[in-house]
C-alpha cells in the first residue's frame, strides 16, 4: 500500500494543513532546481502560509535552504512553479501567468524566463 494511503499508517492522523507542510518540507529538503507544485498553500492558516512564502524565497535566493553562504554562488539557480486559487498567494512570484482554456496571459513579469546575463553569448 502507498504510505499516504493506508488507514493505520502515522499519516493518517495528521490535518490536510499538517499533511501539506510535510509534503513540502520533504519537496524543499530534497533541494531541487526546479519545483513544480500544484495550490501548495490550499487548506493552510495565514501564519502556516507566510512560513511557506518565506521557506519559497530563501530556497531561492540561497540557491537551497540550509546550505553554506559560502558555496551559494558555485549552485545553480532554484526556481518555484506552482498554481493557486488565491490571488493573494501570489504575492512573493516574480512572475504571474493565468492559464485559462489553452491561453496564458501575462500578469506580472516576464512572458518568458529570463536568462542571466552570464549565460548570454
Amino acid at each position: 500500500k502507498h504510505l499516504f494511503n493506508s488507514s493505520h499508517s502515522w499519516c493518517s492522523q495528521l490535518s490536510s494543513a499538517e499533511l501539506t507542510t510535510f509534503c513540502l518540507a520533504r519537496a524543499l529538503i530534497a533541494n531541487p532546481e526546479v519545483l513544480v507544485l500544484h495550490v501548495p498553500f490550499a487548506g493552510l492558516e495565514q501564519d502556516a502560509k507566510m512560513c511557506v512564502k518565506r521557506a519559497f524565497l530563501e530556497h531561492q535566493s540561497n540557491r537551497g535552504i540550509g546550505m553554506p553562504e559560502d558555496w551559494q554562488e558555485m549552485r545553480r539557480p532554484r526556481t518555484i512553479i506552482y498554481s493557486a486559487n488565491d490571488p493573494t498567494d501570489c504575492d512573493v512570484a516574480d512572475a504571474l501567468w493565468a492559464v485559462s482554456e489553452g491561453s496564458v496571459q501575462v500578469l506580472r513579469g516576464h512572458p518568458e524566463p529570463s536568462m542571466p546575463e552570464s549565460m548570454m553569448q
